[in-house]
Protein backbone atom coordinates (compact mmCIF):
# COMPACT_ATOMS: atom_id res chain seq x y z
CA UNK A 1 0.00 0.00 0.00
CA UNK A 2 1.05 3.38 -0.84
CA UNK A 3 1.36 5.55 2.25
CA UNK A 4 -1.85 7.67 1.87
CA UNK A 5 -3.35 4.46 1.47
CA UNK A 6 -2.09 3.50 4.78
CA UNK A 7 -3.16 6.64 6.39
CA UNK A 8 -7.30 6.35 5.17
CA UNK A 9 -6.62 2.70 6.62
CA UNK A 10 -5.63 3.49 9.86
CA UNK A 11 -7.95 6.07 9.73
CA UNK A 12 -10.94 3.70 9.16
CA UNK A 13 -10.00 1.49 11.58
CA UNK A 14 -10.07 4.12 14.64
CA UNK A 15 -13.89 4.90 13.21
CA UNK A 16 -14.60 1.24 13.32
CA UNK A 17 -13.71 0.62 16.78
CA UNK A 18 -14.72 4.05 18.71
CA UNK A 19 -17.61 2.27 20.16
CA UNK A 20 -18.63 -0.45 22.76
CA UNK A 21 -16.09 -3.30 22.17
CA UNK A 22 -17.89 -6.64 22.93
CA UNK A 23 -22.07 -6.20 22.39
CA UNK A 24 -23.76 -7.60 25.38
CA UNK A 25 -24.72 -11.08 24.43
CA UNK A 26 -22.36 -11.93 22.00
CA UNK A 27 -20.68 -15.55 21.69
CA UNK A 28 -16.95 -15.53 20.61
CA UNK A 29 -15.69 -19.03 20.48
CA UNK A 30 -11.99 -19.76 20.42
CA UNK A 31 -12.43 -23.06 18.34
CA UNK A 32 -8.78 -24.07 17.74
CA UNK A 33 -6.00 -22.26 17.56
CA UNK A 34 -5.82 -19.47 14.83
CA UNK A 35 -9.75 -20.16 14.61
CA UNK A 36 -13.16 -17.82 15.80
CA UNK A 37 -16.43 -17.99 15.90
CA UNK A 38 -17.96 -14.38 16.21
CA UNK A 39 -21.79 -15.13 17.02
CA UNK A 40 -24.47 -12.14 17.72
CA UNK A 41 -21.07 -10.22 17.78
CA UNK A 42 -22.32 -7.11 15.63
CA UNK A 43 -25.04 -4.24 16.09
CA UNK A 44 -28.15 -5.54 14.35
CA UNK A 45 -28.41 -2.32 12.05
CA UNK A 46 -24.84 -2.67 11.10
CA UNK A 47 -25.37 -6.06 10.18
CA UNK A 48 -28.36 -6.09 7.96
CA UNK A 49 -26.41 -2.62 6.32
CA UNK A 50 -23.82 -4.64 5.67
CA UNK A 51 -25.95 -7.44 4.24
CA UNK A 52 -27.90 -4.84 1.97
CA UNK A 53 -24.03 -3.31 0.41
CA UNK A 54 -23.17 -7.04 -0.02
CA UNK A 55 -26.66 -7.77 -2.00
CA UNK A 56 -26.40 -4.63 -3.89
CA UNK A 57 -22.97 -5.18 -5.23
CA UNK A 58 -24.04 -8.62 -6.15
CA UNK A 59 -27.25 -7.21 -8.07
CA UNK A 60 -25.65 -4.40 -9.64
CA UNK A 61 -25.73 -5.34 -13.55
CA UNK A 62 -23.32 -2.62 -14.63
CA UNK A 63 -19.56 -2.37 -14.63
CA UNK A 64 -18.07 -1.61 -11.64
CA UNK A 65 -14.36 -2.07 -10.44
CA UNK A 66 -13.21 -5.32 -12.46
CA UNK A 67 -16.94 -6.89 -12.18
CA UNK A 68 -19.31 -6.25 -14.97
CA UNK A 69 -22.12 -7.56 -14.51
CA UNK A 70 -22.46 -8.61 -10.80
CA UNK A 71 -22.89 -11.84 -10.15
CA UNK A 72 -25.28 -12.72 -12.98
CA UNK A 73 -23.81 -14.28 -16.22
CA UNK A 74 -24.75 -11.45 -18.28
CA UNK A 75 -26.76 -8.16 -18.47
CA UNK A 76 -29.76 -9.44 -18.69
CA UNK A 77 -30.57 -12.40 -17.68
CA UNK A 78 -31.06 -14.27 -14.36
CA UNK A 79 -28.68 -17.25 -14.93
CA UNK A 80 -25.74 -16.77 -12.01
CA UNK A 81 -22.16 -16.31 -12.87
CA UNK A 82 -20.82 -19.76 -11.41
CA UNK A 83 -23.11 -22.44 -12.26
CA UNK A 84 -26.41 -23.24 -12.12
CA UNK A 85 -27.09 -22.20 -8.23
CA UNK A 86 -24.04 -19.92 -7.64
CA UNK A 87 -22.81 -16.77 -8.51
CA UNK A 88 -19.70 -14.86 -7.58
CA UNK A 89 -18.30 -11.44 -6.85
CA UNK A 90 -15.07 -10.41 -6.17
CA UNK A 91 -13.02 -7.34 -6.55
CA UNK A 92 -11.04 -4.89 -4.37
CA UNK A 93 -12.20 -4.10 -1.18
CA UNK A 94 -12.92 -0.30 -1.62
CA UNK A 95 -15.37 -0.98 -4.41
CA UNK A 96 -17.73 -2.41 -1.69
CA UNK A 97 -20.26 -0.52 -0.13
CA UNK A 98 -18.90 0.92 3.44
CA UNK A 99 -21.08 -0.75 5.41
CA UNK A 100 -19.69 -4.23 4.90
CA UNK A 101 -16.41 -3.08 4.63
CA UNK A 102 -16.39 -1.86 8.45
CA UNK A 103 -18.22 -5.19 9.18
CA UNK A 104 -15.19 -7.16 7.85
CA UNK A 105 -12.79 -4.90 9.95
CA UNK A 106 -14.77 -4.79 12.38
CA UNK A 107 -14.55 -9.14 12.55
CA UNK A 108 -11.20 -9.23 11.97
CA UNK A 109 -10.66 -6.68 14.98
CA UNK A 110 -13.05 -8.86 17.73
CA UNK A 111 -11.32 -12.24 16.58
CA UNK A 112 -7.39 -10.42 17.11
CA UNK A 113 -8.18 -9.05 19.91
CA UNK A 114 -10.05 -13.19 21.13
CA UNK A 115 -6.81 -14.85 19.40
CA UNK A 116 -3.50 -13.55 20.12
CA UNK A 117 -1.97 -16.22 17.52
CA UNK A 118 -4.01 -14.22 14.98
CA UNK A 119 -1.18 -11.88 13.41
CA UNK A 120 -1.85 -7.97 13.74
CA UNK A 121 -0.59 -5.42 11.41
CA UNK A 122 -1.76 -3.13 8.51
CA UNK A 123 -0.35 -6.12 6.72
CA UNK A 124 -3.11 -8.32 7.73
CA UNK A 125 -6.00 -5.91 6.60
CA UNK A 126 -8.17 -7.29 3.61
CA UNK A 127 -7.48 -6.12 0.06
CA UNK A 128 -10.37 -8.16 -1.26
CA UNK A 129 -13.41 -9.28 -1.07
CA UNK A 130 -15.54 -12.62 -2.46
CA UNK A 131 -19.25 -12.80 -2.23
CA UNK A 132 -20.56 -16.14 -3.27
CA UNK A 133 -24.31 -16.69 -3.24
CA UNK A 134 -25.98 -19.10 -2.94
CA UNK A 135 -29.11 -20.12 -4.39
CA UNK A 136 -32.01 -22.91 -3.87
CA UNK A 137 -29.76 -26.15 -3.78
CA UNK A 138 -28.58 -27.11 -0.44
CA UNK A 139 -24.99 -27.87 -1.52
CA UNK A 140 -22.47 -25.78 -0.46
CA UNK A 141 -18.74 -26.39 -1.80
CA UNK A 142 -16.66 -29.07 -0.99
CA UNK A 143 -13.83 -28.94 1.40
CA UNK A 144 -10.55 -27.25 0.58
CA UNK A 145 -7.96 -25.32 1.72
CA UNK A 146 -7.45 -22.06 0.49
CA UNK A 147 -4.04 -22.23 -1.03
CA UNK A 148 -4.70 -20.85 -4.73
CA UNK A 149 -3.00 -17.57 -6.30
CA UNK A 150 -6.32 -15.51 -5.37
CA UNK A 151 -6.44 -16.86 -1.82
CA UNK A 152 -2.41 -15.22 -1.13
CA UNK A 153 0.40 -17.18 0.46
CA UNK A 154 0.99 -15.04 3.90
CA UNK A 155 -0.73 -15.93 7.38
CA UNK A 156 -2.92 -13.39 7.36
CA UNK A 157 -6.67 -13.82 9.04
CA UNK A 158 -9.22 -14.82 6.29
CA UNK A 159 -12.72 -13.26 7.66
CA UNK A 160 -15.98 -15.35 6.53
CA UNK A 161 -19.13 -13.67 7.29
CA UNK A 162 -22.50 -16.59 6.74
CA UNK A 163 -25.61 -13.64 5.54
CA UNK A 164 -29.22 -15.40 5.04
CA UNK A 165 -29.55 -19.11 5.03
CA UNK A 166 -28.29 -21.14 7.66
CA UNK A 167 -25.89 -23.45 6.67
CA UNK A 168 -22.91 -26.31 7.94
CA UNK A 169 -19.36 -25.42 8.27
CA UNK A 170 -17.38 -28.16 8.52
CA UNK A 171 -13.22 -27.98 9.37
CA UNK A 172 -10.52 -30.18 10.21
CA UNK A 173 -6.74 -30.45 11.02
CA UNK A 174 -6.38 -32.36 8.68
CA UNK A 175 -7.71 -32.47 4.40
CA UNK A 176 -10.13 -35.53 4.36
CA UNK A 177 -12.12 -36.69 1.47
CA UNK A 178 -14.63 -40.07 0.67
CA UNK A 179 -11.15 -41.96 -0.79
CA UNK A 180 -9.49 -42.05 2.31
CA UNK A 181 -11.72 -44.67 4.06
CA UNK A 182 -12.75 -42.82 6.66
CA UNK A 183 -15.49 -41.70 7.79
CA UNK A 184 -15.25 -38.06 8.97
CA UNK A 185 -16.19 -38.15 12.39
CA UNK A 186 -13.44 -40.97 12.72
CA UNK A 187 -11.18 -37.78 10.40
CA UNK A 188 -11.61 -35.62 13.15
CA UNK A 189 -13.76 -33.37 10.87
CA UNK A 190 -15.71 -31.05 13.33
CA UNK A 191 -18.61 -28.51 12.49
CA UNK A 192 -20.46 -25.61 13.25
CA UNK A 193 -23.99 -24.32 12.18
CA UNK A 194 -23.74 -20.55 10.61
CA UNK A 195 -26.34 -18.70 10.93
CA UNK A 196 -27.52 -15.41 9.83
CA UNK A 197 -24.48 -12.95 10.90
CA UNK A 198 -22.30 -15.42 11.99
CA UNK A 199 -18.75 -15.07 11.24
CA UNK A 200 -15.68 -17.49 11.42
CA UNK A 201 -11.85 -15.80 11.44
CA UNK A 202 -8.81 -17.82 10.53
CA UNK A 203 -5.54 -17.26 9.86
CA UNK A 204 -2.08 -17.17 11.52
CA UNK A 205 -1.31 -21.43 12.45
CA UNK A 206 -4.66 -22.15 10.90
CA UNK A 207 -4.52 -20.37 7.64
CA UNK A 208 -4.42 -23.43 5.19
CA UNK A 209 -6.97 -24.64 7.63
CA UNK A 210 -8.97 -27.49 5.79
CA UNK A 211 -12.85 -26.45 5.75
CA UNK A 212 -16.13 -26.73 3.58
CA UNK A 213 -19.37 -25.92 3.87
CA UNK A 214 -22.99 -28.01 3.42
CA UNK A 215 -26.39 -28.41 4.48
CA UNK A 216 -27.51 -24.96 3.42
CA UNK A 217 -31.71 -24.79 5.20
CA UNK A 218 -33.09 -23.41 2.42
CA UNK A 219 -36.20 -20.87 3.94
CA UNK A 220 -34.04 -20.21 6.85
CA UNK A 221 -32.94 -16.57 5.96
CA UNK A 222 -34.59 -14.03 8.59
CA UNK A 223 -38.14 -12.83 7.08
CA UNK A 224 -37.80 -9.41 7.49
CA UNK A 225 -34.17 -9.61 5.48
CA UNK A 226 -35.70 -11.78 3.15
CA UNK A 227 -38.56 -9.65 2.55
CA UNK A 228 -35.96 -6.56 2.48
CA UNK A 229 -33.71 -7.68 -0.58
CA UNK A 230 -37.21 -8.75 -2.48
CA UNK A 231 -36.21 -12.64 -2.26
CA UNK A 232 -39.06 -15.77 -1.96
CA UNK A 233 -39.57 -18.08 0.84
CA UNK A 234 -36.09 -19.38 -0.14
CA UNK A 235 -34.26 -16.58 0.13
CA UNK A 236 -30.82 -17.16 0.15
CA UNK A 237 -27.19 -17.35 1.48
CA UNK A 238 -24.41 -14.77 0.78
CA UNK A 239 -21.01 -15.58 2.22
CA UNK A 240 -18.78 -12.78 2.35
CA UNK A 241 -14.90 -13.53 2.23
CA UNK A 242 -12.56 -11.02 3.33
CA UNK A 243 -8.81 -11.46 2.46
CA UNK A 244 -5.36 -10.18 2.69
CA UNK A 245 -3.63 -10.03 -0.92
CA UNK A 246 -2.16 -7.24 -1.87
CA UNK A 247 -0.17 -8.56 -4.40
CA UNK A 248 -3.08 -9.10 -6.16
CA UNK A 249 -4.37 -5.53 -6.75
CA UNK A 250 -4.35 -4.31 -10.51
CA UNK A 251 -5.09 -8.05 -11.36
CA UNK A 252 -8.80 -8.08 -9.95
CA UNK A 253 -9.83 -8.53 -13.65
CA UNK A 254 -7.96 -11.77 -13.91
CA UNK A 255 -10.19 -13.65 -11.33
CA UNK A 256 -13.46 -12.93 -12.38
CA UNK A 257 -13.49 -17.19 -12.88
CA UNK A 258 -13.09 -19.60 -10.48
CA UNK A 259 -8.94 -20.21 -9.69
CA UNK A 260 -7.71 -22.95 -8.46
CA UNK A 261 -3.93 -24.07 -8.68
CA UNK A 262 -3.83 -26.07 -11.64
CA UNK A 263 0.03 -26.27 -12.59
CA UNK A 264 2.35 -28.10 -11.76
CA UNK A 265 4.33 -24.87 -10.92
CA UNK A 266 1.55 -23.52 -8.89
CA UNK A 267 0.88 -26.78 -6.81
CA UNK A 268 4.36 -26.72 -5.66
CA UNK A 269 4.20 -23.22 -4.78
CA UNK A 270 1.10 -23.67 -2.35
CA UNK A 271 2.83 -26.45 -1.04
CA UNK A 272 5.79 -25.00 -0.01
CA UNK A 273 3.49 -21.68 1.07
CA UNK A 274 1.68 -24.52 3.37
CA UNK A 275 4.86 -26.05 4.58
CA UNK A 276 6.37 -22.84 5.76
CA UNK A 277 3.10 -21.78 7.69
CA UNK A 278 3.07 -25.30 9.56
CA UNK A 279 7.01 -24.71 10.44
CA UNK A 280 6.57 -21.01 11.91
CA UNK A 281 3.67 -21.79 13.65
CA UNK A 282 5.14 -25.52 15.24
Amino acid sequence: MQSSELTKTVAALLRDHDDEMVLPGAEIYSLRRGVVLLRGAFDPTQLEAAVDDAFARGERRTPHGAVQTGWYADATSKQLNYGTQRGRVYDRVETYGSNLVKLGRRALFLAQTADIELPLGLDKVATHTLLVRYDQGSRGIAGHVDDAVIDGDNDAPIVSFNFGNTARFLYADMPWNRFLGVSMKDHGVREVEMQHGDCIVWGGPARYLWHGIDQIQIGTMPAATRARLGLDEKGTRINATFRCTPELIGREAEFQTVVKNMTPAEKRAAKRAREANAAAYA
